[in-house]
Formats: C-alpha cells, sequence, structure tokens
C-alpha cells in the first residue's frame, strides 16, 4: 500500500484507542511487542508516514511534553506515558526522554511495568499510590518500592478498612525492611469506612522530611505513640472523619507540631467522656499558625479546643457546620478579641442574624475577606453586605 492519500482522523485515533483498550489488559508487554513489529511491516511504515502529517507531530518538543504531561498527570491515567510511547517513534522518542512523565506508579500496574516506570523515572522523585482492597498484599508495591523509598517525594495509601494501614505501617517499621522516606514531603493514609479499630500510623520518625500529612478514619490513640510524635517538620495537617477523638490526645498530637502553618479538623467529634486535661497539661501554643478549618464541627467542641490550643497569629478562619446551629455569635465575639490580624474569615451552616454578625467583626478591624451562609441572613441583610456599605473594606462572597 502506497501512503500517498494520508488516513483520515478516525483512522488515525483508531490504533492509538486500540492500544488505550489493549494496554489495560495484563498482557501489556505482549501487545506493546506486537505493535513494534507491525511498525516494521509495509503497513505500519504507512501508518507512521500518515501520523507524521498530522500537525501535532510538527510541534516544538517543549509543547509536545507539555501536553503529555497533562495527558499523564499523576493517578488520573496511569497507563498515558505507556500509551504515548507507542503512538509512533517521535512520540516514544520524547516520551522516553521525559522521565517526569513515568514518575507516577501504583499497585494496579503488573510488577514489570512497575519496575520499568521506575527505571524510565530515572532519579525524578515518585509519587505513588497504594489501593488496598481484599486482594491486597503488602508485596504488590512495598517490595519494588524497598530500595526506591528514598525517592519518593508523595505518597498515598488509601483502602476500605483499617486493618491494611496497620499492616502498612507494621510492614514499614519492620527493621530488616529498611525503609526510610528521607524525600517524602506529602502524605495522605485515608481509611475510606473508618471505625473505632486500632489502626495505628507507621513511625514517624521514618518520615523526617514530612510537610503535608492527611489522615482519615485512623483511630485517634494510633495518630501518635510515646516518643514518637507527628514530624517536627509538618506545615499541613487534615485530620478528619474519626470520632470519637479524646480532647487530651488531640492536644499531645499539636504538641509535637508547633511549626504548623495551616491546620483542618474535619468530621469528628471530641469524646464526651474524655474531656478532662490533667492540671500538668499546658496550652499548646501554635505561633506560626495561619490557616484554621473546623468542618463539619460543633461550636461547643470548637469552644473546647479553642480553650486549649492558642493561636495567636491565625489570619484565616474557617468554620463548617453540616446543618443549622446556635451559638456561633457567642463564639466569634471572645475569638476576635484574641485575634485582631484574622483577615479572612469563612462561617458556613450556622444560625447567624445580621446584628452579630456586625457585633462579631467590628473587632476584626484587619479583615478583608469575608465568606458567609447563614441561615438567620434575610434577602435584605444579603443585599446589604452584597453592596458593600455595611463593611466597605470587605470582599464578601454569598455561599
Amino acid at each position: 500500500m502506497h501512503p500517498a492519500f494520508p488516513l483520515d482522523d478516525v483512522q488515525l485515533n483508531k490504533p492509538l484507542a486500540m492500544f488505550r483498550y489493549k494496554l489495560t489488559d495484563p498482557k501489556t508487554a505482549k501487545c506493546a511487542s506486537t505493535q513494534a513489529q507491525q511498525e516494521d511491516t509495509p503497513q505500519g511504515e504507512a501508518i507512521e508516514y500518515a501520523r507524521g502529517q498530522s500537525p501535532i507531530f510538527h510541534l516544538p518538543v517543549e509543547i509536545l511534553q507539555h501536553i503529555f504531561r497533562l495527558a499523564a498527570l499523576p493517578h488520573l491515567w496511569i497507563r498515558a506515558p505507556l500509551v504515548l510511547s507507542f503512538v509512533n517513534s517521535h512520540f516514544r522518542t520524547i516520551v522516553l526522554d521525559t522521565p517526569s512523565l513515568w514518575t507516577a506508579v501504583d499497585n494496579t500496574l503488573p510488577l514489570p511495568i512497575l519496575q520499568l516506570y521506575i527505571a524510565r523515572s530515572r532519579n525524578e522523585p515518585l509519587d505513588v499510590l497504594t489501593k488496598a482492597d481484599s486482594t491486597w498484599s503488602k508485596e504488590d508495591i512495598l517490595g519494588p518500592l524497598n530500595v526506591e523509598s528514598t525517592r519518593i517525594k508523595h505518597m498515598a495509601v488509601v483502602g476500605s478498612h483499617p486493618d491494611f494501614l496497620s499492616d502498612w505501617a507494621r510492614q514499614i517499621d519492620r527493621d530488616d525492611e529498611g525503609f526510610m522516606f528521607t524525600s517524602l514531603t506529602k502524605l495522605a493514609l485515608r481509611v475510606i469506612n473508618g471505625t473505632r479499630d486500632r489502626t495505628f500510623c507507621p513511625t514517624w520518625v521514618n518520615f523526617p522530611s514530612l510537610r503535608e500529612l492527611w489522615i482519615q478514619g485512623c483511630w485517634c490513640r494510633g495518630w501518635v505513640g510515646p516518643g514518637d510524635p507527628f514530624p517536627p517538620t509538618l506545615q499541613r495537617l487534615r485530620l478528619s472523619k474519626v470520632s470519637p477523638v479524646c480532647l487530651v490526645v488531640l492536644i499531645n498530637a499539636l504538641d509535637g507540631v508547633l511549626g504548623l502553618v495551616d491546620l483542618v479538623m474535619e468530621d469528628f467529634a471530641l469524646d464526651p467522656d474524655e474531656l478532662s486535661v490533667p492540671e500538668t497539661r499546658s496550652r499548646v501554643t501554635l505561633d506560626f499558625l495561619e490557616e484554621l478549618g473546623f468542618v463539619n464541627f460543633s461550636i461547643a467542641d470548637i469552644n473546647i479546643i479553642s480553650r486549649y490550643v492558642s493561636t495567636p497569629n491565625l489570619s484565616t478562619l474557617s468554620i463548617t457546620s453540616s446543618g443549622p446551629s446556635d451559638g456561633i455569635a457567642d463564639f466569634l465575639l471572645p475569638f476576635s478579641d484574641h485575634h485582631p490580624h484574622l483577615s479572612s474569615l469563612c462561617i458556613l451552616g450556622f444560625n447567624l442574624e445580621l446584628g452579630g454578625l456586625k457585633h462579631a467583626l467590628h473587632n476584626l478591624i484587619n479583615l478583608t475577606h469575608l465568606r458567609i451562609c447563614a441561615f438567620g441572613l434575610t434577602d435584605d441583610d444579603l443585599a446589604l453586605l452584597k453592596e458593600g456599605t455595611l463593611f466597605p473594606r470587605l470582599t464578601v462572597v454569598i455561599s
């Protein structure tokens, strides 16, 4: 067949679509080998020639690399770089010369492909996702990554049952495995169906460079251990979806990360039977905290936490209620007295009238941004807020 007539768009897209389908199959290596053989045939040469006529193949390498990075966003389509490498020889050269395209790996990849990704990423930092289910085994991803643990920069461990996280933590902590995540800066440990089961986090000494941590659905007493606080390098912490939480445990956990810049507590409640705090337990002062968020929290619990956790330099406060609740104005009045530097405030889902809002905002002379959705505000109140006549210094967003 003579390549005088370029293939139409449907024909051009068909080979790529076929590869995308085939490469989701465990026989990836075999499919790739078959494609390589096809490109050596006259028909393969014709397809290669026809592809070369498309404008996209004449774009500068830097632009194609940018397009490929968009197609291969971490964990969105894990096989994107593999597929792109088999479009044609030009694409393959670019993809193989761009190690950052191969840095996202997860345990859905067959072991040979996982090892291929790690090799092709060269010395680039890795972004690892471990999905744990009933068929999960620690050998699925921990084994291949043992010698590469120092290269991992971002990691997420996600599963539906608490047991998997404790198993993962014990495997990480084994002395004979040698896991040391010296380059890891961002970690998410998520138990989707978290309960009161005794779920333990790994030993934090193995994460000396951690900056961001998200813990979801894990037993609060398993967050930190004696002599093993959160890494002091931590700047952003998100604790979510676990109830009940012992107040002393929370205070002790925060006491180890005095350099926090951003703290979010989401979808959990304090244990009403364990609200007593020893007299020897002093307040925790988070001098560097700039952003604080309470999501689906009761005002009563927020008041209790505020008594034991001081945030003198706070600039952003966000409080969200899961349903209409009272007490927000009574909380804001003393809080605003102790936080005159507050510049951004978000209040969603509470009962709050305009008079209470005005009174609470009176002391916040540095406030410039307000986002609000309150059940006590009338249409006229909202109109006044939008006009900016009540608070001319504010940018107000009605949610």
